[in-house]
């Protein structure tokens, strides 16, 4: 008993060695250029003169080039390079291997007849190198290097495994030197199920949550469509496999997909928890909004309507919670607006769209915020109470259902209504109210988003679905925050916003002008008590 308890001694004494002498992992982000092809090509003609020694060969012929769809990924299962692996069913296996060939026609083209004139907007590319090519082509970019035939302060070649195929390799260029890299990447906390399971039969994925700061950058990075693909790297290493960079809303994880051998080896896991660090989050530019017990009332305004049912309202805000993960507000407005006019139907029961909306506002809405992704939701304050009164609602129909129904379906009329309510009460969604009722989503959204010392810059703002400019003025009646927002190829309308807050922290007013085609569409959220 007595050995035993000192090999267990023994064996945390190591353990704790061995996590002291870990080194804490340095992570960054770097932008994999869209125009990469031209930039290879231009380097492919400099070493022509130069390269006898190594091979006839262009660099470029090489190289397969490999169109980049936005939204897949080159390192994913789903991206076409390789064939599907084969299973019993033989002719589900023929009709796989057809569409990967087709796939694989429609996404690989030959990069010497590569038409750089021609490509898409917006499609990033990659090439693929064959390992019998790969110590020429290693061998032409040191080439490249020594002559300066490219900037080697601001471009990094590397090379990475496609997944876990031995067989060939991605051939990536970081640019060290875009104004959206993110040369270090602050994050509290890493996840893994792969480096806990010790798996090596799929690629490891390491989840990063990162803080505000690294947040902010990533989501620039992402809407800015400079690239598809992100370069991670780890102790400046491209340790990671790129990835698509999101172009959906940003949630505040970062990923990393690494090969199982060079994650074990390098003891990736443990450096990356060495380096999670809990730095403070900035002192905000005001309080926070919401405390519990107090109640705050506004008053919406539509200047031009935007739709027939956007109209002047007001509304309460009453916090039931409020931290630092989550804020669930209760909103009492004096009227309910869907975005949709028609009346709910379903299988032969009705519910008028102004009885429904009356419905709603008896019940009202809690609003569900999350700082941390920013994510706003609602939900019925009582499911239960208003399940019962949308229920009494349809019985009242359940007569004239019976005459016109009871032959057509083999369900009664309390089932069928029994299911229409649960379809609605589950289904409630802010959508289904926005933009009809902005205070859904903007009472929320600046709550912590500034810090105190900003004053301009861009961010990206997901309610005007892009980035934006914004300025912060203190004045002697407080704080006026300005956010615009250009059209462009992406969003053909522009956006202005302006948030004024008081001397004692609270929003006062929310301005918000939408022009599209010299009409604006905006409204006005004005604080009455």
């Amino acid at each position: 008993m007595k050995r035993t308890f000192l090999l267990l001694l023994l064996a945390c004494c190591l353990q704790t060695v061995r996590a002291q002498g870990v080194k804490p992992a340095h992570v960054s982000v770097y932008p994999v250029p869209a125009d990469l092809p031209e930039i290879i090509s231009a380097v492919s003609e400099k070493l022509l003169p130069v390269q006898g020694k190594i091979t006839e060969t262009p660099l470029m012929e090489l190289l397969t080039h490999e169109l980049y769809i936005p939204g897949s990924d080159p390192a994913g299962p789903t991206h076409p390079t390789c064939p599907p692996s084969p299973s019993d069913d033989e002719e589900s296996d023929a009709e796989d291997t057809a569409s990967w060939e087709d796939d694989m026609d429609s996404v690989v083209v030959d990069s010497a007849a590569y038409d750089t004139e021609g490509k898409d907007k917006g499609v990033s590319t990659v090439f693929i190198v064959n390992r019998t090519d790969s110590a020429k082509v290693e061998a032409l970019l040191a080439l490249a290097r020594e002559k300066d035939f490219y900037d080697a302060s601001r471009y990094r070649y590397f090379f990475q495994l496609d997944g876990l195929s031995n067989t060939q390799l991605y051939l990536y260029i970081a640019d060290m030197k875009s104004p959206y890299a993110i040369p270090s990447v602050q994050y509290t906390d890493v996840w893994s199920e792969d480096a806990r399971k010790n798996s090596d039969d799929n690629p490891w994925l390491f989840s990063l949550n990162m803080n505000r700061t690294s947040r902010d950058a990533f989501a620039l990075l992402s809407h800015r469509r400079i690239s598809d693909v992100a370069a991670i790297f780890v102790d400046d290493e491209p340790v990671a496999i790129p990835r698509p960079i999101p172009e959906e809303h940003y949630d505040g994880s970062l990923l990393l997909v690494c090969n199982p051998a060079d994650a074990k080896r390098s003891r990736l896991y443990d450096r990356l928890k060495a380096g999670a660090a809990h730095v403070p989050e900035p002192a905000p530019l005001f309080r926070p909004q919401y405390v519990a017990g107090d109640t705050l009332t506004y008053r919406v305004t539509w200047p031009k309507p935007y739709e027939e049912n956007s109209l002047d309202h007001m509304f309460r805000l009453v916090p039931l919670l409020s931290t630092d993960s989550l804020c669930r507000l209760e909103l009492i407005a004096d009227t309910v607006l869907s975005s949709s006019k028609e009346d709910l139907e379903f299988h032969g029961f009705r519910i008028p769209i102004g009885e429904f909306r009356q419905l709603l506002r008896r019940n009202h809405f809690v609003i569900v915020y999350k700082p941390a992704s920013n994510d706003t939701g609602i939900e019925l304050k009582d499911k239960e109470r208003f399940a019962k009164e949308l229920m009494k609602m349809l019985m009242r129909q359940a007569p004239a259902w019976k005459k016109a129904h009871r032959r057509e379906s083999g369900d009664t009329a309390e089932e069928v209504a029994m299911v229409m309510t649960f379809y609605i009460v589950n289904r409630v969604d802010l959508w289904d109210f926005y933009p009809s009722m902005p205070e859904l989503q903007m009472m929320t959204t600046f709550n912590n988003r500034f810090s105190a010392g900003q004053t301009s810059g861009e961010y990206f703002f997901d309610r005007f679905e892009g980035v934006v400019n914004y300025h912060i003025a203190h004045t002697g009646q407080g704080t006026v925050i300005s956010l615009r927002s250009e059209k462009d190829w992406f969003y053909p309308t522009r956006n202005f916003m302006e948030v004024h807050v008081d001397t004692k922290g609270l929003i006062e007013k929310i301005e918000y002008h939408s022009l599209m085609e010299d009409t604006d569409n905006g409204y006005t959220i004005e604080r009455i008590r």
